[in-house]
């Protein structure tokens, strides 16, 4: 009996283990059953479907209604949301919720007909790495609760119309030159002084009628002369 002792002893060290263990891991799976989809807030997504764990659960664009292309490798890096028995359920105000029955076996869990799945390199809760990510055929996207809407972005800065606008004033900018002043217009030729003895033709009249009147002298002095010969002459 005494050499019984310490075997019986382990055996129930044993036992009480397996009774904690599957007490423990028994209420894990209630508690996932009981919340197999959750509900997630973003300012870019809005409200967002997560899994139990609060990872981000993603559509594939290409997937047909309740059906799903991710198979092999696919499934490596995108994880279908699965469901061993039963029905999916989620957060009051959530519903669309269903179970396909993947090629593999695999229950998977759909929303409004998209099958989804987490993503292998989101690591932590709310994290979305899987958004647009194009791979296996199509376009990865945050699974958002139907009617959903982000939150509004931020209006923008007015841009700055010029440069020197974005990079502000500066002290050593001098003021713009004046318009250089049109030319002076050139002096006008002086007037031309009229002589002293009256119009400008006064003066060479004035000597052509010297002219004349010498030439008529002359002439008249030669008639004189003559006519004193033929006198001197008549008397001899």
């Amino acid at each position: 009996m005494l050499k019984q002792t310490p075997r019986l002893l382990f055996a129930l060290l044993a036992l009480g283990t397996a009774a904690q263990w599957l007490h423990s891991n028994v209420g894990h799976v209630a508690a996932q059953a009981a919340t197999t989809v959750t509900v997630r807030q973003s300012a870019t997504f809005g409200s967002y479907l997560a899994d139990g764990a609060g990872k981000t659960l993603y559509t594939l664009s290409s997937d047909p209604a309740n059906t799903s292309t991710c198979t092999g490798a696919c499934t490596t890096a995108w994880p279908p949301l699965l469901l061993p028995s039963g029905q999916p359920t989620g957060p009051a105000g959530v519903s669309g919720l269903g179970v396909i029955t993947r090629s593999d076996g695999g229950r998977q869990v759909t929303y409004n007909g998209a099958p989804l799945y987490t993503f292998a390199r989101d690591a932590n809760p709310g994290d979305t790495n899987g958004e647009g990510v194009t791979a296996f055929g199509g376009t990865w996207h945050v699974a958002r609760v139907a009617g959903s809407a982000a939150a509004p972005a931020a209006p923008a800065a007015p841009a700055a119309t010029t440069a020197q606008s974005a990079a502000g004033p500066t002290t050593s900018q001098k003021p713009a030159a004046a318009p250089a002043a049109a030319p002076a217009a050139a002096p006008a030729a002086p007037a031309r002084a009229l002589p002293a003895t009256g119009t400008g033709g006064a003066t060479g009249s004035t000597e052509a009628g010297f002219v004349l009147a010498a030439a008529l002298l002359l002439a008249l002095s030669g008639a004189g002369l003559a006519a004193v010969g033929r006198r001197s002459g008549t008397s001899r």
